[in-house]
């Protein structure tokens, strides 16, 4: 047991890197065809994804004294491919306005406003808005469960031709849709998304060893 003066970063560090990567591979995962996070983790790439993610968000927290964040990278690793918990996506994606608010779109803005890369959380983002159509890439439904998802489901139609338009609800977003050099690249990737599948995706836009045209 250790003492200390606030959890508050340990907190941090937990919504961060746990709660943020699990709802990335949610969306990525159930987009995919995936049905439990560990057979979405048995995939290599979206395994590379997973690693990649909390890699881009480590250097986006305050360190904590005696915190072994590599330690907690690899445990968080081994955790999500365990299928002895096999969370389902369908329940990781569930309440993404507020998941995605307190967990994920944090790192981002403050990723894109240090100029440090975050072309794994631009995709997760894409992938969260593909999800909220309410159709998957095969054009099957998808059961959504967020309390905002008639007011985001038109948006996210349009944020496949144009993010703009849903960057601007500020209450989630912040200043993102002020940002130009972002908003196109959040346009690519969501066109990437949306034409090639999610791994495609991520070998495009979140550490690419081969080009994919959009």
């Amino acid at each position: 047991m250790r003492f200390v003066p606030s959890v508050a970063p340990y907190e941090l560090h937990k919504k961060r890197l746990l709660n943020g990567t699990h709802s990335a591979i949610g969306y990525l995962g159930h987009l995919g065809g995936y049905d439990r996070i560990d057979e979405a983790m048995a995939d290599p790439v979206l395994h590379r994804f997973a690693d990649g993610m909390i890699g881009e968000v480590v250097p986006l927290l305050p360190e904590v004294l005696g915190f072994d964040v590599d330690g907690y990278r690899a445990t968080l690793l081994t955790r999500f491919a365990n299928p002895r918990i096999g969370d389902r996506l369908q329940r990781l994606c569930g309440r993404g306005s507020t998941k995605m608010a307190d967990y994920l779109l944090p790192s981002l803005r403050e990723a894109v406003e240090q100029g440090i890369p975050h072309g794994h959380l631009t995709l997760a983002l894409a992938a969260w808005i593909r999800y909220l159509t309410g159709v998957d890439l095969e054009g099957r439904p998808i059961e959504v469960v967020d309390a905002r998802w008639e007011e985001l489901r038109p948006l996210a139609w349009e944020a496949l031709v144009d993010p703009r338009p849903l960057l601007e609800v500020r209450d989630l977003f912040g200043g993102l849709v002020e940002k130009e050099d972002f908003v196109r690249r959040l346009t690519q990737t969501i066109r990437v998304l949306n034409a090639h599948g999610p791994l495609d995706a991520i070998e495009a836009c979140a550490g690419p060893r081969r080009a994919v045209a959009a």
